[in-house]
């Protein structure tokens, strides 16, 4: 029987494996607002169910609470957190982003949880920490501002992606000295509910492909394509070991993805 890294690497590169790798994940409200709580709720999962990879959860903002975002946990079953309020809205704010500093605040807490999940677990076990793309980012930034700014200022998005795009290669260079194998890449803009392919083209793929191609030693990183009609061929080249969609709600179907 193989070990589960054992398994993994073998899916990877192709080779029979003796049964295909299996994890599921979650949210965890209330519990990711705390780095001891979030760790301690991942390790339980995991004890339980012992999957092949352990993908970490941390708040769906993490990236952006720092800038102010404000969310709250009203009771949804998925664990998500509903908006309170968005901290930009005008194109000058986005232009005039500024960088954070990826080693206090909430990215401190959700690398902190990180180590502790690391220390606790088989190494046998791998450890993908989320990152959202970019665009989810912004996203999260802006509210129901998002399409208008993104149409009518792409010089301001622009920039702010680019600030947003730095912030997360920073955050992954950090997480090398922890323990985490690669990386879970929460993609939610390619799709045709969302953007053009022509949209997705010029401000999404960039900005993912710098963070993609800039990972350091994780040797196995998961792309997430969220949405329904998602644009799978698309992206189908990005320089990861596996593709993660919602196979149930939008094409293709597990036959057609790997022919």
């Amino acid at each position: 029987m193989l070990t589960k890294r054992e398994r993994l690497a073998a899916v990877a590169t192709g080779q029979a494996v003796d049964r295909p790798p299996v994890a599921l994940w979650r949210h965890f409200p209330g519990d990711d607002q705390d780095a001891a709580d979030l760790a301690a709720a991942h390790l339980q999962f995991q004890q339980a169910f012992d999957f092949d990879f352990l993908k970490v959860t941390p708040p769906s903002t993490y990236m952006v609470d720092d800038y102010g975002v404000a969310t709250a946990w009203r009771g949804n079953e998925e664990g998500t957190r509903d908006y309170v309020s968005f901290p930009l809205a005008q194109a000058e704010e986005l232009a005039a982003l500024a960088p954070l500093d990826v080693l206090t605040g909430s990215y401190a807490r959700a690398r902190q949880a990180l180590q502790q999940i690391c220390a606790a677990l088989d190494p046998d076990v791998t450890v993908l920490q989320t990152i959202f793309s970019p665009l989810s980012q912004l996203k999260k930034l802006v509210g129901p501002r998002f399409f208008p700014l993104l149409r009518l200022h792409p010089q301001a998005v622009h920039a702010a992606l680019e600030t947003l795009t730095n912030n997360s290669v920073r955050h992954i260079e950090t997480l090398a000295a922890v323990g985490v194998s690669g990386i879970f890449f929460a993609v939610q803009h390619a799709a045709a509910r969302q953007m053009s392919r022509e949209e997705y083209a010029a401000l999404g793929r960039p900005f993912d492909l710098r963070i993609l191609q800039g990972l350091p030693a994780g040797w196995f990183n998961v792309l997430h394509l969220h949405g329904s009609d998602v644009y799978f061929e698309d992206l189908a080249d990005y320089p990861v070991q596996a593709i993660n969609w919602p196979d149930r709600e939008t094409w293709p179907d597990l036959t057609s993805a790997v022919t």
